[in-house]
């Protein structure tokens, strides 16, 4: 009896992968990477529609808070302020918290971020009347992109909601 061939076993002295191993192990990293690109990339992009609905909601509230507290800007003098107003500009992609007191006396301009949008139909004023922070009609600011949409309400008591 060889002694060369007892010893030897393809099994137990096998040191490695085969190509076909490598292969499938590698495909599957892949599909792993792209399924994971895939979802980061959605959950990025309701991020960031969720992102522009919440900063429109912060300056609503902040337009509010003013009207309640009756903060009178410097640039309105010695006029009487009636109320705080946020205007949407759909095309522009762009919104203005004002103070009106005789004229429009802007406190702030903010844009959404970039592919993000107004969606036509969007309120495009918003009023919050001096010391009680009540609207005359109740608001919907639709805020749309990447195929998501975002709908930030006004109340006719003021309150805010992003849905």
């Amino acid at each position: 009896m060889n002694n060369k061939n007892k010893n030897f076993s393809p099994l137990s002295t096998r040191l490695g992968f085969t190509l076909i191993e490598l292969l499938v192990v590698f495909s599957f990293i892949g599909l792993l990477t792209a399924f994971g690109m895939a979802s980061y990339s959605a959950y990025n992009s309701s991020q960031l529609v969720q992102s522009g609905a919440s900063n429109v909601a912060t300056v609503l509230n902040a337009a509010k808070s003013r009207a309640i507290s009756q903060v009178i800007p410097a640039s309105c003098g010695i006029n009487h302020v009636s109320g705080y107003q946020v205007d949407i500009t759909v095309s522009a992609r762009q919104y203005t918290l004002s103070a009106m007191c005789g004229s429009k006396q802007i406190v702030s301009t903010n844009n959404l971020p970039p592919q993000i949008t107004f969606a036509a139909g969007s309120t495009a004023t918003v009023f919050y009347s001096i010391s009680s922070g009540t609207l005359s009609n109740t608001a919907t600011i639709l805020v749309t992109g990447y195929g998501k949409t975002k709908t930030v309400t006004v109340s006719k008591i003021g309150s805010v909601a992003v849905q």
